[in-house]
């Protein structure tokens, strides 16, 4: 199968947001840096929950007003 595991600060993100009920379902997720560790695994585990996913790093053009669109900010 060779899909192995996330790594786990990434599923910790994703189990918090579901442990107090966060349906990511259709929602505008934004993930603020694009690491290997974090950013980019956190982004593909929203978007298997339907997520609609904007990852952003240090050269995204007005970051803030990324941020404020998001309904999830990770």
């Amino acid at each position: 199968s060779g899909q192995g595991f996330p790594p786990c600060t990434a599923q910790a993100c994703i189990e918090l947001l579901e442990h107090y009920g966060c349906d990511l379902s259709g929602k505008r997720a934004v993930v603020v840096g694009r690491s290997l560790v974090i950013g980019r695994p956190v982004a593909m585990l929203l978007l298997q929950r339907n997520a609609t996913v904007t990852l952003c790093h240090t050269r995204t053009a007005d970051l803030a007003t990324e941020c404020r669109r998001a309904d999830v900010l990770i």
